[in-house]
């Protein structure tokens, strides 16, 4: 079975630091993420995107919301997930659209 993943990002109120962490759905059905409830006053979540599946040119996992650019191209593009198509999709920063299927697009690279 392919293994779906998610990035979490969080932030911690006391420090104000904020981090990711990368959780496959296997581990939260296991219950690994449910330390985030016992620290729910100092910890918080400030975005889950799910994996597309798909790897750039430096073999990165590309993940919804990511900001990534074609590699002959400078336009940064973002990645979103389309309910109507039912598969990620390219949109310029303005949210016109590029490209469909991001899965397709070999020559993505994630920006940093």
């Amino acid at each position: 079975m392919k293994e779906i993943k998610f990035r979490y990002t969080f932030k911690n109120m006391v420090s104000g630091e904020i981090y990711s962490e990368i959780y496959t759905l296997e581990q939260i059905e296991k219950g690994e993420l449910s330390w985030i409830y016992y620290k729910s006053q100092t910890i918080k979540v400030v975005s889950r995107d799910l994996c597309t599946g798909r790897k750039d040119i430096h073999d990165e996992d590309i993940y919804d919301d990511d900001n990534v650019r074609s590699k002959s191209g400078n336009e940064k593009l973002i990645v979103k997930w389309c309910d109507r198509e039912a598969g990620f999709n390219l949109y310029k920063e303005n949210g016109e659209f590029v490209w469909g299927n991001v899965g397709f697009n070999t020559e993505i690279i994630k920006e940093k």
